[in-house]
C-alpha cells in the first residue's frame, strides 16, 4: 500500500493515476479537509488534447492529516510519496516526525519519495525530520528511513477552478534517485529508479523549471494571463531561444550530454510549454518568487553555470528582475519580503551571491531597465541582442 501525502494537482492528478492505472492500492493524505472530505467519492482525469479517453479514480482513500488512523498508515506503507510544494516540505518533515515509534523503526525499511519542482527537498526533509525526533531515536530512524528525490516533468490542472477533477499530461515516468532509496522498492510500472538522478534533476530544473520561469516572470510583465498566450508571444520566445541556447551549451559542458541530445530535450520543454491546449495560468506558475530566486534554484542556478562557462546569463537576469519586481497580494511573505528592503538587497539575500557579483550587479541593472521602460513592454536593447 503507498500513502500519498498531498492530495492536490501532482499528486491526485499523475502519482494517483500511475498507482491507480497499476493497480496498487494507495491513500490519499491531506491537511485540507474540504478537499478531503471532496474526495471520498473519486475524481476523473482528462488528458490535454484527447489523447486518450478520460480516466475514473475510484477504490483509494482519502484521510485528513489529524486523523487517528495515520500513524497506523503510515506504518503499514510500502512507500511515501510527498507532493506538497516546496514550501511545506519542512512542515511535512514535522508532521512525519510525529507519527514515528521506537517499534516502528524495528520494521522493515520505509522509503519516502519527494516529487516536488525543487533543488534537494528529500534532504532538506531528512534534516527537519531528525531533528524532530527524540536524540535516542534519530540514529536508528536514519538508518530506516530512506529520502529519496522524484523529477516530476507532468504537467496537471484542476478541470475547472475548484473542482476535484484534473486535466493531465498523458505523460507516463516518475523518475527517481535509485541511490538514497533503503532496501528493495516493489516495482511499479511508469516509476523509474535512475542512478546518476541528480544530473537529470539538475538538467530538469536547468531547462524545464528555468523555462517556465522565463515564460512566467516576463509573461505577468506583458500582462499576460495565460500561459500558453506568454509561451508563444514573439519576445518571450525570442528571449525562451536564447536561454535555451546558451543553458545548453552549459549543461552539456558540466554533466556532459550531448548538443543533438540536450537541443531535443529542450525542444521537448519548448513543445510543452508552448502547446495552447494545456490551459494554465501565469499566476500559477509565478507564485512563490521568493523559492525560486534562492540558491540553486532555476534562475539563479543555470545563470552561475551559464557564466562559469563564459556564456550570455543577461535572459535570466531580465527573468530575475521581472521576478524581484513581480506582486502577489495573495502572498503577503512575499510582499512584506519586497517591502523590507531595496530590490538588489533582496536579490542579495535570496539568492546568497554578495552585492559585487557579477549577476547581482545584471540583476539590478535590469531592474531599472524593466521600470524605465514600464509594465506590459520588454527593453528592446534585451530582445534584440
Amino acid at each position: 500500500m503507498v500513502v500519498v501525502i498531498g492530495a492536490g494537482k501532482t499528486g491526485r492528478g499523475f502519482l494517483a493515476r500511475l498507482l491507480f492505472e497499476n493497480g496498487e492500492p494507495f491513500i490519499l493524505v491531506d491537511k485540507d479537509k474540504n478537499l478531503v472530505d471532496r474526495l471520498q467519492n473519486g475524481y476523473r482525469i482528462s488528458f490535454f488534447s484527447n489523447v486518450r479517453p478520460e480516466i475514473e479514480v475510484q477504490g483509494y482513500r482519502a484521510v485528513y492529516t489529524d486523523d487517528s488512523d495515520c500513524p497506523a498508515l503510515l506504518a503499514a506503507a510500502d512507500r511515501i510519496l510527498v507532493s506538497v510544494g516546496g514550501g511545506n516540505i519542512a512542515d511535512v518533515a514535522e508532521w512525519l516526525a510525529s507519527m514515528v515509534t521506537a517499534n516502528l523503526l524495528e520494521g522493515p525499511f520505509q522509503n519516502i519519495i519527494f516529487c516536488e519542482n525543487a533543488r534537494d527537498p528529500g534532504e532538506k526533509a531528512r534534516k527537519v525530520f531528525l531533528e524532530n525526533l527524540p536524540e535516542e531515536l534519530r540514529d536508528k530512524a536514519d538508518a530506516h528511513f530512506g529520502f529519496a528525490d522524484a523529477a516530476v516533468f507532468c504537467t496537471t490542472v484542476e478541470k475547472t477552478p475548484g473542482s476535484v477533477d484534473i486535466g493531465s499530461e498523458n505523460y507516463p515516468v516518475l523518475p527517481f534517485d535509485a541511490a538514497k532509496v533503503k532496501g528493495e522498492l516493489p516495482e511499479t510500472k511508469g516509476f523509474q529508479p535512475v542512478s546518476a538522478f541528480q544530473n537529470i534533476l539538475m538538467r530538469k530544473i536547468y531547462t524545464y523549471n528555468a523555462a517556465s520561469g522565463i515564460i512566467a516572470y516576463l509573461g505577468w510583465w506583458k500582462k499576460y494571463k495565460v500561459y500558453g498566450d506568454a509561451a508563444n508571444d514573439p519576445q518571450i520566445l525570442k528571449l525562451l531561444d536564447r536561454n535555451y541556447q546558451e543553458t545548453g551549451r552549459a549543461i552539456c559542458a558540466e554533466y556532459g550530454y550531448t548538443a543533438e541530445d540536450q537541443a531535443e530535450f529542450a525542444a521537448l520543454s519548448k513543445a510543452k510549454f508552448c502547446d495552447k491546449t494545456i490551459v494554465d495560468t501565469v499566476v500559477r506558475n509565478a507564485r512563490e518568487p521568493q523559492r525560486k530566486l534562492s540558491a540553486g534554484e532555476r534562475i539563479v542556478g543555470p545563470a552561475l553555470l551559464i557564466e562559469k562557462y563564459g556564456g550570455d546569463s543577461g535572459v535570466l537576469a531580465l527573468t530575475a528582475a521581472a521576478a524581484l519586481l513581480y506582486t502577489d497580494k495573495d502572498d503577503a511573505e512575499w510582499e512584506k519580503m519586497k517591502a523590507s528592503c531595496n530590490t538588489e538587497e533582496l536579490f542579495g539575500k535570496l539568492s546568497g551571491l554578495d552585492r559585487e557579483h557579477p549577476f547581482v550587479q545584471k540583476v539590478s541593472a535590469a531592474v531599472k531597465n524593466l521600470v524605465s521602460t514600464g509594465r506590459g513592454v520588454l527593453p528592446e536593447d534585451e530582445v534584440g541582442r
